[in-house]
């Protein structure tokens, strides 16, 4: 009887640990996914910052006839 007690209490403490374990690898999942976030963010402010602008100019190439 003893032994059937101590392997249920034993089962509970297991189930106990494999909770936490889960809660503290789903936290640990949040905050590389903010992380993760965060970076792409970062990274296509600095592609916005980066980037360059073209101006459309009309005139030299444009496909009206010249007159001479």
């Amino acid at each position: 009887m003893a032994r059937l007690a101590s392997m249920q209490v034993l089962e509970r403490a297991i189930d106990q640990l494999m909770t936490q374990q889960a809660w503290q690898q789903q936290t640990l999942l949040l905050k590389l996914q903010q992380i993760k976030t965060r970076r792409l963010a970062l990274q296509q402010q600095h592609s916005v910052a980066q980037g360059i602008v073209l101006e459309k100019h009309s005139g030299m190439f444009s496909r009206k006839p010249h007159d001479d």
